[in-house]
């Protein structure tokens, strides 16, 4: 090789280093990620969250997959709140989450098993129908029968 090939090629070498340290200076956002488990550990899917940047008090929703895991990426540095609910389960508060630039902040969430009022109201906000009567009237059948 040439004097000046390796000049070249030394030249392109420190541009492209620098070109990737640059475009890795600017990113700035980070993400939250979890899992959402019962009191045993096993994992409850479609969980609802909800996670409330304190600082801009800017809301962002997410529903957990069929293991259970959450993500909610490119998230701005600063204070959290993340609210997880499920049908039949406690809705959780966790608050005073902080990520910082360029972090992945894990947030694992354990949920308590509800009242029955707390899995009928959840249904009711799911859009389930629930008729009051036909229950009242199945309880009575059922305990005229023992």
């Amino acid at each position: 090789m040439t004097r000046r090939s390796m000049y070249s090629i030394c030249i392109l070498a420190i541009v492209a280093c620098l070109a990737g340290v640059q475009a890795h200076a600017q990113t700035t956002l980070g993400s939250i990620l979890g899992s959402v488990t019962d009191s045993s550990g096993a994992s409850i899917q479609q969980s609802r969250l909800l996670l409330t940047n304190e600082d801009e008090k800017t809301t962002r929703e997410t529903t957990a997959n069929p293991q259970g895991n959450f993500e909610l990426l490119n998230l701005k540095p600063g204070a959290y709140s993340l609210r997880a609910e499920a049908a039949g389960f406690q809705t959780l508060s966790k608050k005073g989450l902080q990520l910082r630039a360029r972090q992945t902040l894990r947030v694992d969430v354990q949920l308590a098993v509800g009242q029955i009022t707390q899995g009928l109201r959840s249904a009711v906000r799911q859009g389930a129908r629930v008729d009051a009567e036909r229950e009242r009237h199945s309880r009575a059948i059922a305990g005229g029968c023992s």
